[in-house]
């Protein structure tokens, strides 16, 4: 799959439940060495998703994809800026995000070739698209924490485990060997519990999917069951408008006597709404 004189990129899919699928890039380099394994401090970012609150009966769809392309060129070598900045800003590299950063002309323009070589070649999806289905989903695998192995051939699992350098062997120490007798390509992904999600890399992921959605509805393939570009945008609109009237709300009742006759109406006309009656603080 990997030729060691070839510009090669890791990009993954990923979405949960209806949400509109993001796609990340998570490595890009150019002569790398055969046989050593990619791990976290390789990546320009290794997140995949970032979940605050996890609702069941939502399933997990995660696709990874590697593309090979010959030659690293000047303006594509100013990408890996670009790179950089967004992984800096967002926590991740989201491709729909990056024509919106202030990255100037000549970033812009590596970019751009980039992504012009990358339509031309092929993607190799690693393995087929990996579903992890609610905890508790009958006879299917599961979502929850750990580490997942994903190989390009199906195997035998029960002869190998998971080394702590994110090697899989039997115990013999030989690594996966597919029906042809050649080593497979395998990725080792994992599930963490946190306390908290740091909020900037769930906006910007929700930012992304956003713009992934409108690149995808505007070039006319809609992505069926999931949530459109408009009803995203609208879902987002509404609850920034919300909360801008419960911050203002509470401003109001911190005025108390002092709020004129228009400022008393308003209070009165958010009270009226029953979606934020139950977050509204007791006026004075």
């Amino acid at each position: 799959l990997l030729h060691p004189n070839n510009d090669v990129l890791i990009l993954t899919s990923a979405t949960l439940g209806s949400q509109p699928i993001v796609e990340r890039l998570h490595y890009y380099a150019s002569d790398i060495t055969l046989g050593q394994p990619l791990v976290a401090h390789d990546l320009l970012a290794n997140g995949i998703w970032v979940c605050a609150d996890y609702q069941a009966p939502d399933t997990m769809y995660i696709e990874l994809s590697v593309v090979t392309m010959d030659g690293l060129d000047e303006q594509a070598t100013s990408a890996l800026h670009a790179f950089d900045t967004c992984a800096t800003t967002c926590g991740a590299i989201f491709p729909a995000a990056l024509p919106y950063f202030g990255l100037g002309e000549g970033l812009l323009k590596g970019l751009g070739a980039l992504w012009q070589r990358f339509e031309r070649h092929e993607s190799y999806s690693l393995v087929e698209p990996l579903q992890l289905f609610a905890p508790g989903t009958p006879d299917a695998k599961t979502l929850r924490v750990g580490h997942y192995v994903l190989l390009s051939e199906p195997i035998d699992g029960s002869q190998y485990v998971l080394e702590d350098g994110g090697h899989v062997v039997t115990a013999q120490g030989s690594e996966p060997t597919g029906a042809s007798g050649h080593p497979l390509s395998y990725a080792v992904l994992r599930i963490d519990p946190v306390d908290c999600v740091e909020p900037d890399h769930l906006v910007s992921q929700q930012a992304a999917a956003l713009l992934t959605q409108f690149h995808t509805d505007h070039d006319g393939h809609p992505s069926g069951g999931m949530t459109t570009a408009f009803d995203a945008l609208t879902d987002t609109l509404t609850a920034a408008t919300q909360f801008t009237q419960l911050q203002r709300y509470q401003e109001l009742v911190r005025k108390g006597e002092q709020r004129t006759a228009a400022e008393t109406t308003l209070m009165q006309q958010i009270a009226r709404r029953p979606e934020l009656q139950p977050f509204l603080p007791h006026a004075a």
